[in-house]
């Protein structure tokens, strides 16, 4: 789906991103057993501090802040400390109703290593972070695992992202205030930002 994207030039003072995981633990009274659960839905969250901005930018990025009508909108967003890098290749997922949190792909440069520990990856809308360095084989195959989980199976031949990998998120707030300084500059409270999860 294409998504409107967050303005690539205004870049945050601060980037706070968090991965929202819900997992539960119960401890029995009588007993002292202790059950620790992990439920689906795992979500990244942003937070965004912008300082002092030029007239010309607090004024596009209050139009689009306000344009998104409080929580209704959505948009992408990609995490200014990790923009990621060129594809080694073309990648995209190889086969149908892949789960979990691990991904064969295809269509790599063949025999390279092709994403390192703690890349950021967007695969169907999803944003991944990924656990290792990752190698193509012979025939540019690779197979790799990630948080958080899948939420809905990839198509097959869906092209993985690996440059300026998003998240789609909806603003967490109704409203963003702006406060106007000297000389045309302005400063807006910290945004924060939720990832959408559609079924």
């Amino acid at each position: 789906m294409n998504y409107k994207h967050f303005p690539s030039d205004l870049i945050p003072l601060e980037t706070t991103i968090s991965l929202n995981q819900p997992s539960f633990s119960f401890e029995s009274e009588f007993t002292g057993v202790e059950q620790n659960i992990y439920h689906p839905g795992a979500r990244w969250v942003i937070e965004m501090n912008f300082n002092t901005l030029t007239e010309q930018k607090w004024r596009r990025l209050s139009v689009f802040l306000n344009d998104l009508q409080g929580k209704s909108g959505v948009f992408a967003i990609t995490d200014h400390s990790r923009e990621g890098t060129p594809a080694k290749g073309t990648p995209y997922v190889s086969g149908d109703g892949q789960t979990g949190r691990q991904l064969v792909t295809a269509g790599w440069n063949p025999r390279q290593l092709v994403l390192k520990l703690g890349d950021l990856i967007t695969v169907n809308d999803e944003l991944k972070e990924v656990n290792e360095d990752v190698w193509s084989d012979a025939i540019g195959a690779a197979t790799f695992t990630f948080n958080p989980p899948l939420r809905k199976s990839p198509p097959n031949s869906e092209p993985i992202v690996t440059i300026n990998p998003y998240v789609v998120v909806r603003l967490d707030m109704d409203s963003v205030a702006r406060t106007n300084q000297a000389m045309q500059l302005a400063t807006f409270d910290k945004l924060k930002f939720s990832e959408v999860i559609y079924k």
